[in-house]
């Protein structure tokens, strides 16, 4: 079974996602996040865009800085077109808000991670 993982997050919480990523990769998930995975030859959009397209799913980190960034809002737009599972998971006590408040509604659970030193596993 595929488990690749699309980790979207704002350049300011790249030290948390790496914290997630680390646990989702020592239970067996295949992650991608910028900046760490990005390699030369090919532009950051291109390699975003191939990562989205080639995700199974897209756990988008949630914080302040997260609701407002335009890369994480595009990125997410991109897997919404590409029909990819959305996982948003709220790392600091903030709802979705601008362009990621459609992420919380009825059906939508967020997993929340903050204040527990980014010590929750994700299974």
């Amino acid at each position: 079974m595929s488990r690749r993982v699309f980790l979207s997050h704002h350049s300011g919480d790249v030290e948390t996602a790496r914290a997630v990523r680390l646990n989702l990769e020592e239970h067996g998930y295949e992650c991608w996040m910028a900046p760490d995975s990005v390699t030369g030859g090919r532009s950051w959009p291109e390699q975003i865009l191939a990562a989205i397209k080639g995700c199974d799913a897209m756990l988008i980190l949630v914080s302040a800085a997260s609701n407002e960034s335009t890369h994480v809002s595009k990125e997410v737009e991109l897997a919404v077109g590409n029909n990819k599972a959305l996982l948003p998971v709220r790392i600091a006590d903030v709802e979705p808000s601008g362009n990621l408040e459609y992420l919380h509604d009825d059906a939508t659970d967020l997993l929340i991670v903050f204040g527990h030193e980014h010590t929750a596993k994700i299974r």
